[in-house]
């Protein structure tokens, strides 16, 4: 029966290594062992390095397994406040079918070495072909050990939006321009914001604002647009969302001497001008803002990860919501010619 395996190339941000001496290292964990190489040099002075797991009966169990580790990676990354780059948008040469025929050892295979999971068939005299340089100075081997084998052997499911947070925060630590660096970490938060639906009362008030609207004299594309926009007000913002999560996450601590809403309200102005602008004023500070944001979403995530199943009470809302929302609304669509009906928010 065939047998396959999966297979992580992947490398430390610039400065980082491990500091292994010898060619394989083997990390047990509760799923089985993961080993890992760095094509015949010490682990210590390689560019990229290769970790595989398997074999696995199937190529669907050899994928999941594959994406755990990666998780594992991404944890071990986050916890060592480093990055980890898994060469998911990197470009690369391709092995040609005479390639694979040179560098194909007697009676086995050569396969092209390239970054990011790969899941193939367990067959003797499989080899794989590639060609890197970079230097970098080492991280404990122990920490590395520990970190996936918990992460990898644990029970716990990283979910699609979490494990998304994890790649940009890594990715974040490869990037040099603080612009880069603070977009990309804010944009981290909002991956794993959990925008609640509006009470039932709002949710009343925009589909009766959809049903004006569409009724409305507007053309036909500014109609479409409008009820796009209203559609978006079913879910809270990413404002209270984000406020919401990191209060509950991050309680009492500070960050630039703020607390964590607060902190999240100001790195996300600070995010929505350097996109919608490209700038922002020289008081802001981002080389500062940038670093604090660093240790804010290290935190963030992390807590994320010791509290998957937290649910976050809902605030209380203040009377009359409902309708102080109702007018903001009305005004906004008066801009556009549409009229509001009077509208109640219900018996009192």
């Amino acid at each position: 029966m065939s047998m396959f395996k999966f297979r992580i190339r992947f490398r430390f941000e610039p400065g980082d290594s491990l500091s292994e001496d010898t060619t394989e290292l083997i990390v047990g964990t509760a799923r089985g062992d993961l080993r890992l190489t760095a094509r015949g040099r010490a682990i210590k002075d390689a560019d990229w390095l290769v970790l595989t797991g398997g074999p696995f009966a199937s190529e669907d169990e050899a994928l999941s397994a594959g994406r755990r580790a990666e998780i594992a990676l991404l944890v071990y990354a986050l916890k060592m406040g480093s990055g980890i780059d898994l060469g998911r948008y990197r470009p690369g040469g391709v092995l040609t079918k005479a390639g694979q025929e040179h560098f194909a050892p007697s009676g086995g295979r050569a396969l092209q070495d390239e970054a990011d999971l790969t899941v193939f068939q367990d067959v003797s005299g499989t080899v794989f072909v590639g060609f890197d340089a970079r230097g970098s100075v080492a991280r404990s081997t122990g920490r590395f050990r520990e970190l996936i084998a918990e992460s990898y052997g644990g029970d716990e499911q990283t979910d699609s939006k979490l494990a998304l947070a994890l790649e940009l925060f890594s990715m974040s630590r490869l990037e040099n321009s603080p612009r880069s660096r603070l977009v990309t970490l804010a944009t981290a938060i909002e991956a794993i914001l959990d925008r609640k639906p509006r009470s039932a009362a709002s949710q009343a008030l925009i589909a009766a604002l959809i049903e004006t609207t569409r009724k409305s004299s507007l053309a036909r594309n500014e109609r479409e647009s409008l009820v796009a926009a209203l559609s978006g007000l079913r879910h809270e913002s990413i404002g209270k969302a984000g406020r919401s999560l990191v209060q509950a996450l991050l309680g009492e601590k500070e960050y630039n001497g703020k607390r964590p809403a607060a902190f999240f309200q100001r790195l996300y102005a600070l995010r929505s001008t350097l996109v919608h602008k490209g700038r922002v004023e020289p008081s802001a500070e981002l080389y500062g803002h940038a670093n604090t944001a660093e240790v804010f979403v290290k935190d963030l995530i992390r807590c994320r990860l010791q509290n998957p199943r937290l649910q976050l009470r809902e605030p209380s809302k203040p009377a009359g919501a409902v309708k102080r929302f109702s007018a903001h609304l009305g005004r906004w669509l008066a801009s556009f010619g549409v009229r509001l009906v009077e509208w109640a928010e219900g018996p009192s």
